[in-house]
């Protein structure tokens, strides 16, 4: 199982250009289609694939303050499939170990390509034979008020009109455990990190610095005239 999913990775290496893995596949199991959706509608989470409010994981997705304040849906969503399990009725969500590997970067860091921080999606529905699977953005927003904002991850950047925002980079990839666990075999692995050329998925939190911090909370002060 190694060998495959090595091979699987390093083939996009090859290439020798910047590639994302969208889609995985070996025998019995399979992962994909990654999404992220920011939509008022109020539809249930990761219910469309497509349509307003939802762009592929792997294009520049911007989380900003219309998503933090106006947005009802603010999720990573994808699927996953294994043979005798999603495709029967059953609890997909013991028998199918399902995880992220995350961290924030700041930009140009040169801080290898270890995940520090790893956390369990949520089942939400059935698919045709695939388990849906979503990720809720608003427990890993930086500048939630009234979270104290981390400065070690924020830097300074412009919006469009030229004003100073606060901005945090969240790399991400999906990890799709075969039970029982065990850290001697081999995971199923997409969106990529361990590999040349291979880059995770990413989305940039956006906020204007904050005119004043919730109490016990220092002014993190990236952004200075």
């Amino acid at each position: 199982m190694k060998f495959l999913i090595s091979a699987l990775v390093c083939s996009a290496a090859l290439t020798g250009v910047n590639a994302h893995i969208e889609e995985v596949k070996l025998d019995g199991l399979w992962a994909g289609k990654p999404i992220v959706e920011i939509t008022r509608d109020g539809r249930v989470p990761c219910s469309s694939f497509e349509g307003m409010g939802v762009q592929k994981a792997d294009e520049a997705v911007e989380y900003g303050s219309w998503a933090r304040t106006r947005a009802t849906n603010r999720n990573l969503c994808f699927q996953v499939y294994k043979r005798g399990v999603t495709d029967k009725d059953g609890n997909p969500w013991k028998d199918v170990d399902v995880r992220i590997n995350y961290r924030f970067k700041k930009e140009n860091a040169t801080d290898g390509n270890v995940f520090v921080w790893t956390y369990a999606p949520k089942w939400v529905r059935r698919e045709g034979n695939n388990a849906v699977y979503a990720v809720a953005l608003d427990e890993f927003d930086p500048f939630y008020y009234p979270k104290c904002i981390d400065k070690s991850i924020v830097t300074c950047g412009k919006d469009a009109s030229g004003q100073q925002v606060h901005q945090a980079r969240f790399e991400y990839d999906f990890m799709i455990d075969l039970p029982p666990r065990d850290p001697t075999t081999g995971h199923l692995l997409f969106g990529g990190w361990n590999g040349p050329n291979i880059v995770p998925f990413t989305v940039n939190f956006v906020d204007y610095p904050r005119s004043e911090e919730p109490q016990g909370c220092e002014k993190p002060d990236v952004c200075k005239a």
